[in-house]
């Protein structure tokens, strides 16, 4: 068995007949030699398990040699691995192990993704002595995958529920990709196959998610659990049309939209109001105004169509809506009334500081006045339904 000593040698016998037929017997023994049995060591990889993969090229290896021999409790092993183009050679010097203990060691490996690797133990002092343990497979990864957001650019506005993310996902053990998107309330995972020595990839994401702001990432994993994710893209998603309201009946003209949006304005004495007036601001805002300049033509109907587009390109047209030009007031003899259509002198002298305010009486055609701090005709209303003009 397996560490046993045997002590052997070897005895020669003569025999030799006389005449007198009686036999003479000598007898020669050899000096002792000693036999020792020695079965090879026994190996025992404790870990990495096998065909795992690292992070790291750094790799920390664990190994047990066992011997039943008693001349001496250290032995010899050394690292054996195919990392050399394909040849299995020996990777490290001599590393000493004590009988049955288990030895720690850190090796630096290539990054390949296929490694075998074994260890071999030598008796201390008998170089015939040795053996190789199981080999093992080893796969290191120590790179992460790169992740590259081609489009959307960020800060998109779209007018279409589907996203359409264009990337590249690069990494030489790229094992699968996940696409996050966000509304602030729920995050939807989307898992893309990876397809063998593709890099560029283009996903829709069919949203069902109201108008709003999403943020968006890809994520790519690589065998070895390395994950890298892209920067976050801020993309809204606007399929609605804005809607107009709010209009005054004054020179200055305001309305609002229930998001932020441009707008054109066209405005007309008739109904064919594209080829009137035109204003337009580019900039966007829920609040809107314009001031119109209708010159002289005081007591007219205008008739307005308002264009608003947000930021999506989706655009709405306010149905037709008219205003009246306001009375004039011959303040300086240039100004006209900014009022409602119905206001009386008093008010008229308090806003204008005028000394004197004229209105022509247009069923008595006459002139009234009245003077500031004076009662005289201070209650006459004018206005267009009035006979003051």
């Amino acid at each position: 068995s397996d560490g046993t000593n045997l002590l052997y040698g070897c005895s020669a016998t003569q025999t030799k007949a006389y005449t007198d037929s009686t036999p003479i017997v000598s007898e020669k023994s050899s000096a002792n030699r000693t036999l020792h049995v020695e079965y090879p060591p026994t190996i025992t990889i404790n870990k990495p398990v096998d065909g795992a993969w690292n992070t790291s090229r750094t790799v920390e290896l664990s190994w047990t040699v066992a011997t039943k021999w008693d001349s001496g409790t250290t032995i010899l092993t050394r690292l054996w691995t195919n990392e050399s183009d394909g040849v299995w050679a020996p990777a490290t010097g001599t590393i000493e192990v004590t009988n049955n203990t288990a030895k720690i060691q850190t090796y630096y490996f290539n990054e390949l993704s296929d490694i075998t690797w074994g260890i071999k133990a030598t008796q201390y002092n008998d170089a015939n002595v040795f053996n190789f343990s199981v080999n093992r497979t080893i796969r290191i990864d120590a790179t992460d995958p790169v992740i590259d957001v081609s489009s959307p650019e960020n800060n998109t506005i779209q007018n279409s529920r589907t996203i359409t993310i264009s990337y590249t996902a690069t990494d030489e053990n790229l094992n699968k990709i996940n696409i996050y998107i966000d509304d602030f309330s729920q995050v939807n995972f989307t898992n893309v196959s990876v397809i063998s020595a593709i890099t560029s990839y283009q996903t829709d994401i069919n949203s069902t998610m109201p108008d709003g702001v999403f943020n968006f990432s890809v994520e790519g994993n690589d065998s070895s659990g390395r994950a890298v994710s892209s920067p976050n893209f801020t993309i809204t998603i606007d399929i609605r049309n804005s809607s107009i309201t709010g209009f005054c009946d004054k020179r200055r003209l305001n309305w609002t939209t229930n998001e932020s949006t441009n707008h054109t304005i066209y405005i007309d004495t008739d109904t064919q109001v594209t080829d009137g007036t035109i204003g337009e601001n580019s900039t966007f805002s829920t609040s809107h105004s314009f001031d119109f300049d209708f010159g002289f033509n005081a007591e007219i109907l205008y008739y307005l169509n308002i264009t608003s587009c947000d930021q999506a390109g989706n655009c709405n047209t306010s149905g037709q809506q008219t205003f009246q030009t306001p009375a004039r007031v011959c303040s300086g003899w240039s100004q006209y009334a900014i009022y409602d259509t119905v206001v009386n002198l008093t008010i008229i002298q308090n806003q204008t500081g005028a000394d004197l305010i004229y209105v022509w009486n247009a069923t008595n055609q006459e002139w009234i006045f009245h003077t500031a701090g004076l009662t005289t005709n201070d209650g006459v209303e004018i206005g267009f339904d009035t006979a003051y003009h």
